[in-house]
């Protein structure tokens, strides 16, 4: 359903145009799950984006050799063809939604205008299938907080109505950036639990971005990790969390508090990901890299593996024949 071939975007800044992304693959069949992990600023959110054309094209500029959904090209869309496919075959769950709702806007009429908008249907009727789906979203009493403000309701009810709107047209693929964010774990299960059941019942593919691999276990079939605008490790899920082949999945693995093993520190990732516009040869990763060789200064490492599993990492067989505890 989705085919992105070597997705790239950069950003205009006064020195030129600054690259964020570099060369980003993404395949995902129609109902698949893909999950796509990283750090903050690893370029997670901006490919989000550039999927959903919703970069500023005086600003950014995406280059891609394919980007095509469901058969169509996306890369020469006119604003018109965008708004007509956003929200009814594309959509998107934002991860805050204090930010992404309409202040001013009942959350009813905001769940509504995409429905009038994509279906045209009638003020009425559309209101009737808002209330509809709040019900479906577990929101109690629909047909007052169908008249509610974002302001009035918690975090957990506006990612509720967030997600609300995203299927309120029943969409080809969902893309959900960070969808439990500042929600606390009981409210986290409770909306990836709704976003699962929706997948089912609808048969959705689902593209889920987040910085915690905690919560893509069961949620996603392949997975794919970012670090600094690309790729660097892919494969099925249960493989790459089972036996990471890159040194920077392993090292988000290791910094998940675990029930099953006994630690006075966890273990974290020293220092940083890098700016765009930093300068540093060879793999991206090395500065922080526990593994780093010499060699690793000098080139960038490909993608290299196989179907179920692939890492851009020099060291790469080693790391996945080693059994290194997490």
């Amino acid at each position: 359903m989705l085919e992105v071939s070597n997705l790239s975007v950069a950003f205009k800044t006064d020195s030129g145009f600054v690259p964020v992304t570099h060369n980003i693959d993404i395949t995902l069949a129609a109902g698949a799950t893909l999950g796509i992990v990283g750090e903050s600023g690893s370029g997670k959110s901006v490919t989000s984006l550039a999927l959903m054309g919703l970069l500023p094209q005086r600003s950014a500029k995406v280059t891609a050799d394919r980007l095509s959904f469901d058969g169509r090209d996306l890369r020469n869309l006119s604003a018109s063809e965008w708004r007509a496919l956003r929200g009814k075959d594309i959509a998107m769950v934002f991860q805050d939604p204090m930010t992404s709702l309409n202040p001013l806007m009942r959350c009813g009429e905001q769940i509504a205008e995409a429905i009038r908008f994509h279906q045209g249907k009638g003020r009425r009727e559309a209101k009737l299938e808002a209330i509809g789906l709040l019900d479906r979203m577990g929101i109690p009493n629909p047909e007052r907080r169908v008249a509610a403000y974002p302001f009035e309701l918690s975090g957990g009810m506006r990612q509720r109505i967030m997600i609300a709107m995203a299927i309120s047209c029943r969409p080809k693929l969902l893309i959900a950036d960070e969808p439990t964010t500042a929600l606390d774990v009981t409210i986290q299960a409770q909306i990836l639990n709704l976003i699962r059941g929706l997948q089912k019942d609808f048969g959705m593919a689902l593209m889920l971005i987040t910085h915690d691999l905690g919560i893509v276990k069961d949620m996603v079939e392949d997975l794919s990790v970012m670090y600094a605008g690309r790729i660097v490790e892919k494969g099925r899920a249960g493989e790459v969390l089972e036996h990471p082949s890159h040194p920077y999945t392993l090292g988000l693995l290791r910094s998940i508090p675990s029930l099953y093993r006994k630690v006075r520190r966890l273990a974290s990732i020293e220092g940083v990901v890098p700016k765009p516009n930093d300068a540093v040869p060879g793999c991206r990763f090395h500065p922080r890299c526990f593994m780093a060789l010499e060699a690793c200064k000098q080139k960038e490492p490909a993608l290299t593996g196989d179907s179920v599993q692939r890492s851009a990492c020099i060291r790469r067989a080693e790391l996945a024949a080693t059994p290194l505890p997490l």
